[in-house]
């Protein structure tokens, strides 16, 4: 059988207190709906056979949420993994070329202390870029719901994106703060400099990639 518009979002109504993640939804409604579709009843219940397949396939609603939970916590190790091998390949070939260049550029500019605190300033700009971004995005989210009625569930992938984005900009307040109190050397401003490059950059990378949780038992 083919869903109608309104059985989909009986569907979609059920699902929105069952799961709690975009990722999870999507999954599990693409799951449900191919499911349903493939009955033969034109005359189907959607709440009570998704009611149904949840408990026959993912153990009920409490089981679904342990899972999602269990995911969640898998996910997010994933995405640490693929912004640190993300940070890695400015390390590798062929964008290593990028990363010696900044590091030279950096080295110049190090030469005397007025240029110094300008590139740490720079630095300064681009580790909060990330959580400016992300500001951005929810904002226009907002936007979205109020204006257009756009509802979307909070996401996995937005959560830890933020915590990357708040850890890049904590962490250079604490190396200001060092610096106000000791003199920071050419090498060390080099250094921060390279690394926040390397990890802003890596941070957009990150925002680009897809992940997806798998729920199938």
């Amino acid at each position: 059988m083919t869903l109608t518009e309104e059985q989909l979002q009986e569907l979609q109504d059920e699902l929105n207190f069952v799961v709690k993640y975009r990722e999870t939804y999507e999954e599990v409604y693409d799951h449900i709906a191919s499911a349903i579709e493939r009955l033969d009843d034109t005359e189907i219940d959607v709440t009570a056979t998704a009611k149904k397949i949840i408990n026959e396939e993912f153990g009920g609603r409490d089981e679904l949420k342990a899972m999602e939970k269990d995911r969640v916590k898998l996910m997010n190790i994933a995405m640490r993994k693929k912004h640190f091998q993300h940070m890695m390949q400015f390390f590798n070939f062929p964008v290593v070329g990028f990363t010696v260049i900044i590091t030279i550029a950096a080295y110049f500019l190090t030469a005397n202390q007025v240029s110094r605190g300008y590139l740490l300033e720079f630095t300064t700009a681009s580790a909060v870029v990330p959580m400016l971004f992300i500001l951005y995005k929810k904002l226009s989210a907002k936007y979205k719901q109020w204006d257009f009625a756009e509802y979307k569930k909070q996401s996995v992938k937005d959560n830890y994106i933020f915590i990357a984005a708040l850890l890049s900009n904590s962490t250079f307040n604490l190396l200001n703060i060092a610096n106000h109190r000791i003199q920071m050397n050419g090498g060390v401003c080099i250094f921060i400099f390279v690394f926040y490059m390397v990890y802003v950059l890596s941070f957009f990378k990150l925002y680009r990639d897809e992940f997806k949780l798998n729920m199938a038992r």
